[in-house]
């Protein structure tokens, strides 16, 4: 510990890494802000493969939390779940909450490497980690302590326990229901020693009244320089994309919802082939799209930037969640055109018709996908202002 740089601590839930998944890339974009003024000393409660840590990481060292924290106790959850007020009084009511094993807090190593020395900032990402972060200011107490949600936890919950529903999984939406319930009312009404809770929609940011932290601002999800790709030759089929990890329940409705427009792209006499792109598909949905012709579902893929090289458009038929899709930011950045529900573009700040196409019915996502494949000038023009918004707004700098 040799540096005469400040120290910060960031607290994740996932490694931080470029190519990884939306939180390790919200994760990674915290480690290149504060890399620029501290020496960062990285907590991960995931566990994950120390020796993939590349050289010249932005980090000056990481530090794994798994089988140092634990759930909140059974008794809690249950209790939690029945009243979710409880979770104002202790955090051991919160269903999904980390916590230290140990008495004297979590990473003890970390406390006696760092021991005489002051850490000036804590960031703590996602609001799981709040027992661990309680922990590390008990050590470092002159530490300005930040949160990032960056989405809120509750309205995402509620709006997912609606996709769960849609689909028929009643128990799944009962419980997801309760849990988001239990965060709208920690969220707001929960005291907290933050100075400032960062959200990734603006509109979240603008709306949320908490006790958790003395102020609530924006932070958009940025992406590190992607490559704007040639248009794909034209071909006799158009090529369609989606993307999304597909054990999230708002991402296999979205493909349940494409399934079902595919024999409105038949009806309107258009070849067609659909790629879907995501991890860890569930059995039954793997069973519904063998049974449609035209698609194809690749269970995840090391090489998104040739899927999206593939692809004329790309549809974002997303009706539950929250915060900001990366899947939308990864298509302008990409330069696709991108045909959108209201939800696939919430907090972005597009306009519908000059950076993508709305549609919310599966006959408006046919007509864009016809207008689109039919228009080479409104692909161009959508792909440079789509591609304009990205690099001046979500960026990495």
């Amino acid at each position: 510990m040799s540096s005469t740089r400040p120290t910060a601590l960031l607290i994740t839930p996932i490694l931080p890494e470029p190519g990884g998944s939306g939180r390790a890339l919200r994760a990674w974009d915290w480690l290149c802000t504060l890399a620029k003024e501290y020496d960062v000393q990285v907590l991960v409660t995931a566990d994950f493969d120390a020796d993939a840590i590349p050289e010249g990481y932005p980090a000056a060292a990481v530090w794994p939390l798994h089988g140092q924290v634990r759930p909140s106790p059974r008794w809690g959850r249950a209790a939690g779940l029945l009243c979710p007020v409880l979770g104002l009084l202790s955090p051991s009511f919160m269903l999904d909450w980390l916590h230290p094993v140990q008495s004297q807090g979590a990473a003890p190593a970390l406390a006696e490497a760092l021991a005489g020395r002051a850490v000036e900032r804590i960031v703590v990402f996602r609001l799981v980690l709040h027992p661990v972060a309680l922990s590390a200011l008990r050590s470092w107490p002159e530490a300005v302590a930040e949160l990032d949600l960056d989405d809120l936890e509750s309205a995402p919950r509620l709006s997912v326990a609606g996709a769960l529903w849609r689909m028929g999984r009643r128990a799944e939406a009962l419980r997801t229901a309760l849990m988001g319930l239990q965060y709208r009312v920690v969220e707001r009404w929960l005291g907290g020693a933050y100075a400032t809770l960062w959200l990734a929609a603006p509109d979240d940011a603008r709306a949320l009244r908490t006790r958790l932290a003395r102020s609530v601002a924006w932070r958009p999800n940025r992406f590190p320089a992607l490559p704007q790709l040639a248009p794909r030759a034209a071909g006799e089929q158009v090529r369609l994309l989606f993307v999304g990890s597909l054990d999230y329940p708002p991402n296999e409705e979205s493909v349940r919802f494409l399934l079902g427009l595919a024999s409105k792209l038949d009806a309107a006499e258009l070849a067609w082939r659909l790629t879907i792109v995501g991890r860890r598909p569930p059995e039954p949905l793997k069973r519904l799209v063998s049974r449609c012709s035209g698609v194809e579902l690749l269970d995840g893929s090391d090489d998104l930037a040739g899927c999206y090289g593939s692809a004329d458009l790309v549809l974002v038929p997303v009706f539950a969640g929250g915060g900001t899709k990366l899947k939308t930011l990864e298509a302008l950045a990409y330069g696709r055109p991108v045909i959108s529900t209201g939800q696939g573009v919430r907090g972005l700040g597009l306009e519908a018709g000059r950076h993508y196409l709305a549609a919310e019915t599966a006959t408006e996502f046919c007509d864009g996908v016809v207008r689109l494949a039919r228009d080479e000038v409104l692909r161009e023009r959508l792909v440079a202002a789509g591609r304009e918004c990205f690099e001046q707004g979500f960026a990495s700098q």
